[in-house]
């Protein structure tokens, strides 16, 4: 049974919406958080869906980004003044009912005042908003998971004495060896932000009309060199099939919606090949990335007699990892990242 819905207009904060998820889930189970992309069936009826799953949840996350608020349809009637509208049904629904409801805001939205809301959604005005930043989201996103925690109950573990038989018959094998199920971890995918992506080029060289670029990854002692870089997705974990089965489409999933918000402030980079190449990536599985190793990336252009780096990066693998699926962006903008002049 879902406890957490989370309301959003998919034009205004889909990918914001989707981190979101991805971090409740992370931290109160997968069948907790309803949200209608991810959890609805095909076949099912959307309305109906909509209201029984509204019905049974404690919390309604309000999900509100700049343009929430002034979306237009295409008549040009505000979408949200439509009694027919989605978000304004379920957020109606939802200030009726006896779930909490949390407005969240981000990318500098402000949160509505009541007179510009309809009737039924001037209530929502009342309640204390959670306010987002990416810059600080991991901290932010806290906040939320705070506020959530007096009405959900987080999955059930596994008790004392049933753990420390796991862990003796673990011992007695001769090997011990537990990750969480939310720290499950297939590898990392390292992406060409939009800085150094349309320098990359589509394919192999197949002369010498174009600029080669390369790319070093190193962790600890071991050292990994592509010398002829592509415009692909750099997957460093283990084989790709391993990514077949449910929780490595789960896995991609996850990594589909962190590059799209990555490259969501920018109109320079069409996402649409770019995500395409999560199916066909460079793999380097021989690193063996786990969780607590660093990753140096250097990307760079071969001059005639030398090579020429653009830019250094270093990334962390946080331990406990808070994603499924962590992406990491070369730039020469990022804070993790040392531009190369």
């Amino acid at each position: 049974m879902y406890r957490i819905f989370i309301s959003y207009r998919r034009s205004d904060s889909e990918s914001f919406s989707g981190r979101v998820r991805d971090r409740l889930r992370a931290e109160f189970g997968r069948r907790s958080v309803f949200m209608d992309t991810s959890t609805i069936l095909g076949g099912a009826k959307f309305g109906e869906a909509i209201a029984q799953n509204l019905a049974t949840c404690k919390v309604v996350v309000a999900v509100i980004g700049k343009t929430w608020l002034t979306t237009t349809n295409e008549g040009g009637q505000r979408r949200l003044d439509d009694p027919a509208d989605w978000v304004r049904q379920e957020l109606a629904q939802a200030i009726k009912s006896d779930a909490v409801v949390i407005p969240v805001t981000f990318g500098g939205a402000a949160m509505p005042k009541d007179n510009v809301l309809p009737p039924d959604l001037q209530l929502l005005a009342e309640r204390n908003a959670v306010f987002i930043n990416d810059a600080d989201f991991d901290s932010d996103v806290a906040k939320l998971i705070e506020a959530c925690e007096p009405h959900v109950p987080r999955p059930r573990r596994w008790p004392l004495f049933v753990g420390a038989a796991a862990i003796l018959l673990a011992l007695i094998a001769g090997a011990f060896h537990f990750i969480p199920s939310k720290q499950e971890f297939h590898g990392i995918r390292i992406v060409p932000d939009q800085s150094l992506f349309g320098r990359i080029p589509e394919s192999p060289a197949a002369g010498t009309d174009r600029q080669r670029l390369y790319l070093v990854l190193t962790v600890g002692s071991k050292r990994v060199e592509i010398d002829d870089l592509t415009r692909k997705i750099i997957y460093v974990g283990k084989a790709l099939s391993d990514l077949d089965d449910s929780k490595g489409q789960e896995d991609i999933q996850a990594a589909r919606d962190e590059i799209t918000h990555g490259f969501s402030t920018s109109a320079e980079v069409d996402l649409v090949p770019v995500l395409h190449r999560l199916n066909d990536p460079i793999v380097v599985s021989t690193l063996g990335v786990r969780p607590g190793d660093t990753v140096e990336a250097e990307i760079g252009a071969f001059e005639p007699d030398a090579r020429k780096p653009m830019a250094r990066c270093r990334f962390a693998i946080p331990t406990p990892i808070n994603r499924v699926a962590p992406v990491y962006f070369l730039s020469r903008k990022s804070d993790d990242c040392q531009t190369v002049r």
